[in-house]
């Protein structure tokens, strides 16, 4: 949906998904080291601008593109969707390779959900297979709710999800720890 949320953190904000962000969608979604456990897109420009059109008209659906505070430069993209009065689920998360926003794009959208949608709990699901990214989230002591099989459908290939879950309580704790370390490293970025 069209919002004008933008949150800021340490080294990383997040600002609102905007028509001039097609050629970045395109280019990290068309990425083949960085598309292998994604749902593929048609890299044309015009659809890409008419799939923002319909994002727009959606409810509950927060789009973001990841920016470098201190260069102003574009790293990646994440969207917290599914949102109800209880919780949401973030994805589309899809960063620039040698880009070290990932901790911290991930520390915003939690937060974001929590402080702005004041959801319960927020939950996002990762192809099991994309083992890095299990590990990012068991990393971030996020904890592992359940596996869903078959639940994602990649380019015609059943694949089981691995849902990580985490409750707003268990944010509280969670969270001063993690902007702690993201302050520290800001220091030396």
């Amino acid at each position: 949906m069209k919002h004008e949320y933008s949150i800021v953190g340490p080294s990383y904000s997040l600002r609102p998904v905007e028509n001039s962000d097609v050629k970045l969608i395109c280019e990290l979604r068309g990425n083949p080291a960085l598309n292998q456990y994604i749902h593929s897109i048609e890299m044309d420009e015009g659809k890409q601008k008419r799939w923002l059109q319909d994002y727009y008209n959606r409810e509950n659906d927060f789009y973001f593109v990841i920016i470098d505070n201190k260069s102003l430069s574009s790293c990646g993209l994440i969207s917290a969707y599914n949102v109800s009065a209880f919780e949401c689920e973030w994805g589309r998360w899809i960063i620039q390779q040698g880009s070290m926003c990932a901790l911290e794009s991930a520390w915003l959208i939690y937060s974001f959900c929590f402080d702005y949608l004041s959801v319960s709990e927020v939950y996002c699901r990762t192809v099991s297979i994309n083992e890095s990214v299990v590990a990012f989230h068991n990393s971030m002591k996020i904890r592992l709710s359940r596996t869903l099989p078959a639940h994602f459908d990649i380019d015609g290939v059943k694949l089981d999800a691995i849902e990580h879950r985490v409750t707003k309580e268990d944010w509280k704790e969670l969270s001063e720890p993690i902007l702690a370390k993201l302050k520290r490293l800001a220091l030396y970025t």
